[in-house]
């Protein structure tokens, strides 16, 4: 493991990046309370050691405060993996690792919150998924905050779906359905109150640099560097600013494995205080 760390260490400090403030996007992935809170699902229901993630948190908002002066849109990805919405390949590797229903992540519960530190910010989009990636078509729905329609929804049990449903209020799939179909105008969408994919989204937006921070480095920023990449982005990864839950007998093996794979293959690894700077144009 150290010769990874040395690695990905080396790959940072030799980065030169060259970042355009308007086609650029933050992304913040599933940094929410069962993944950084000690009274979370990763620590207390399947003993993970959350350290690298909770140490990430100073650095993810130290970027979020420097985008934000310099308008650059910041994505907030919320997880919700109730099993009524995931797809049944992904809830079978669940139930695989001792994930049953009603466990992690679940629409309308504390545990599915993105952490408040980031929240009190402000985000300039949440994006909604139910499988690991944030591009995942047909799974995935993004809203500006300040939507009260999908504000409330989402803090509604997935329970209650049956009811709304035959009350004709919209419910997941119908969020998913509209994000995924195509829209002439992703702003006014937004300002009325609309869904959208997260590429429709950045394509809007003329983004073609995304900056992505978050959580976990092998599974859901694997899988969000992997849509990104093979949608032709440039990605920016600082090592201080993405992080893995340890695993029990392997500590965090998983995490620089990745992130050495990401670093070599598909995205530029640097600082935070490397991003910053070249933001700030030093």
């Amino acid at each position: 493991m150290k010769e990874l760390k040395n690695m990905i260490e080396g790959m940072a400090n030799r980065s030169n990046i060259d970042i355009n403030r308007r086609k650029t996007a933050l992304i913040c992935v599933d940094l929410l309370n069962d993944g950084n809170n000690d009274k979370g699902f990763f620590k207390q229901r399947l003993g993970f050691d959350i350290s690298l993630m909770q140490k990430i948190e100073p650095k993810v908002i130290e970027l979020i405060k420097t985008c934000k002066r310099y308008n650059i849109p910041i994505i907030g990805v919320q997880a919700i993996y109730d099993f009524d919405y995931i797809p049944t390949s992904m809830r079978k590797r669940f139930e695989a690792m001792g994930i049953k229903e009603g466990g992690l992540s679940l629409k309308g519960s504390w545990g599915s919150e993105i952490i408040p530190e980031l929240k009190k910010i402000g985000l300039d989009l949440i994006l909604v998924k139910s499988h690991y990636s944030a591009f995942s078509p047909g799974r995935t729905f993004g809203f500006r905050p300040g939507n009260k329609e999908v504000e409330q929804y989402m803090k509604i049990s997935s329970k209650e779906d049956e009811k709304l449903k035959s009350n004709e209020i919209k419910v997941m799939p119908g969020y998913f359905k509209e994000a995924n179909a195509s829209k002439k105008d992703i702003g006014a969408c937004l300002k009325n109150n609309g869904v959208v994919s997260l590429d429709n989204y950045l394509r809007d937006k003329n983004i073609d640099t995304l900056i992505i921070v978050g959580a976990s480095t092998h599974v859901c920023i694997d899988s969000t560097v992997s849509g990104a990449s093979e949608r032709g982005y440039d990605i920016i990864m600082p090592i201080d600013a993405v992080a893995a839950e340890g695993i029990p007998n392997e500590g965090h093996l998983r995490h620089f494995t990745y992130l050495s794979n990401q670093g070599l293959f598909k995205a530029e690894l640097t600082t935070t205080e490397k991003i910053i700077k070249n933001l700030d144009g030093e």
